[in-house]
């Protein structure tokens, strides 16, 4: 977990931008902008979607100028989705809340089940209150999304987690 407001403030007393990939939360759990970020980022392709079927991304503002400056390389560019992506993504948003939640009861369940477990050395999951950042998850999110990583007592283990 990063500070956001923390890296906020240093960003406006440095006067630089505050970029902020906001992928994994996604806008329902958490919004960037709140805490200081000038632009954030989202690829579309992973929750936003929903569905694997669009290939994408979003790029937001916290100022109509910025937004602007953006708009004209992004149109000089000729980088937009298109209108069956655009529809494809408008599709996997109306969903957005529902998957939202059910990530996250999956991987509480998930990482809760991986921490007792004995071939595992340690979990990374902001919902468990032995992650470093639960209490800035806590009070910087309105949950904690459905990303886990984790460290394994063996290295060669790691052959029994094989790609689906």
């Amino acid at each position: 977990m990063t500070d956001l407001k923390a890296i906020g403030e240093l960003t406006k007393e440095a006067n630089i931008l505050m970029i902020v990939d906001n992928t994994f939360f996604t806008p329902y759990f958490q919004k960037p902008i709140e805490y200081g970020a000038d632009i954030v980022l989202h690829s579309a392709t992973k929750y936003l979607g929903g569905h694997s079927d669009v290939v994408g991304g979003l790029v937001v503002t916290a100022t109509k100028e910025l937004g602007e400056e953006l708009h004209f390389v992004q149109n000089s560019t000729g980088g937009i989705l298109g209108p069956q992506d655009s529809w494809l993504l408008m599709r996997g948003m109306k969903t957005l809340g529902l998957r939202m939640e059910a990530h996250q009861q999956n991987a509480q369940k998930i990482a809760e089940f991986l921490e007792q477990h004995a071939a595992v050395t340690r979990v990374y999951y902001p919902g468990l209150d032995t992650h470093p950042g639960h209490e800035l998850a806590k009070t910087q999110a309105s949950g904690f999304g459905g990303m886990i990583s984790l460290i394994l007592e063996k290295k060669n283990m790691s052959m029994y987690f094989k790609p689906a």
